[in-house]
């Protein structure tokens, strides 16, 4: 779960919801975020807990010759201080995204080989993720 102190934008300028909520920040340890408009959460200040967003999805074959895809979604992982590589019989290739952002990544490629294939995302040198897919032939 993530965790925060909510200000909400509509008391954003507000003295006392500032003072309310570096109180309960020291009490609870929990870093302070302002909404802004279109934020739902609620209408004071309070601590807010809301669920990890974590997706990794990778195709589990794929045809040679056909598009090949794995979407990779972490709210607490920075994507652009990550390598992706893929492995193939022993050999290790470096792939770039076609789409990336903060916290997701999306790959999608043609491989024109069959066999067995290892998806893995890297941070420093320490797996994050990985995973296995098959490319067959007809």
């Amino acid at each position: 779960m993530k965790r925060f102190v909510f200000i909400p934008f509509s008391l954003k300028d507000s003295e006392e919801s500032f003072n309310t909520a570096e109180g309960l920040s020291k009490e609870s340890m929990l870093p302070i975020r302002i909404g802004d408009e279109n934020d739902l959460f609620s209408n004071q200040v309070e601590i807010i807990s809301m669920p990890h967003i974590q997706v990794f999805d990778c195709d589990e074959d794929s045809k040679v010759n056909f598009v090949h895809c794995i979407d990779v979604t972490d709210e607490f992982v920075d994507m652009n201080d990550c390598q992706f590589f893929i492995s193939f019989k022993d050999q290790k290739q470096e792939i770039k995204p076609i789409i990336k952002e903060k916290h997701a990544a999306r790959f999608r490629k043609r491989y024109n080989k069959s066999g067995k294939y290892t998806f893995t995302l890297e941070k420093n040198n320490n797996v994050i993720y990985s995973g296995d897919f098959i490319i067959y032939d007809s």
